[in-house]
């Protein structure tokens, strides 16, 4: 049997002590490189993302009244004669007009009302998060760029869909492309819906391709 002398042994339990730190080190890196929680806070955190959005908006509208690529509007339900809550609107950004949609002069300013159909291309998205720095995408309707050539748009009632996104319509012109924000009381409310987090803000962008009467 071979004997082992006092430095070996010495040795031994070094390798050892150092082996455990490591795989101590290892699972406390574990730990802190884990994914984030997307959600933790979430009503929260939208609360704060919404309300700072509009507060911007509004001071940025404020300082250059004549600037027409953002537009706070407020919800068709609500009172129009009222100041209102910052929940009772929603924050649109205007994005250049959709030129490959030929608009008859006749109808180039018509807008939706709430008994009419729309066809239209859409993406649907949560606010930003560390993961999904855009907003993770919870519907769409097409995979950008949009081409016409082989993407249809989707039929839907205004009457069919969330105010917010109602609102946005009932205020949108053929051809029009917008990026719409909705806050949680003008979309899915407090509950879960759908895979998508109580009291989430929803960002839409959205073109108008037609607009069928009732």
């Amino acid at each position: 049997m071979k004997r082992f002398s006092v430095t070996e042994s010495l040795l031994g339990k070094a390798g050892y002590l150092l082996l455990l730190c490591m795989l101590m080190t290892f699972a406390s890196c574990s730990k802190d490189t884990e994914a984030p929680d997307e959600y933790e806070n979430w009503v929260e955190r939208n609360t704060n993302y919404y309300n700072h959005l509009v507060d911007s908006v509004n001071a940025l509208l404020a300082g250059s009244p004549e600037r027409t690529d953002w537009r706070v509007i407020k919800a068709w339900t609500k009172p129009a004669d009222t100041q209102g809550a910052t929940e009772d609107y929603i924050v649109v950004n205007v994005l250049p007009k959709d030129e490959d949609l030929k608009v008859d002069e006749a109808v180039k300013d018509v807008r939706p009302i709430y008994t009419d159909s729309v066809d239209i291309h859409y993406i649907g998205r949560l606010m930003p998060t560390t993961s999904y720095p855009e907003g993770a995408v919870f519907d769409r309707s097409y995979y950008p760029p949009l081409d016409r050539r082989f993407v249809k748009p989707s039929r839907m009632g205004v009457n069919n869909l969330v105010v917010g996104v109602g609102t946005a319509l009932m205020n949108m012109t053929l051809g029009d492309h917008w990026k719409v924000y909705v806050p949680s009381a003008l979309g899915y409310g407090s509950s879960d819906y759908s895979g998508i987090k109580g009291g989430s803000v929803l960002v839409f962008e959205i073109t108008l391709d037609n607009i069928i009467p009732m």
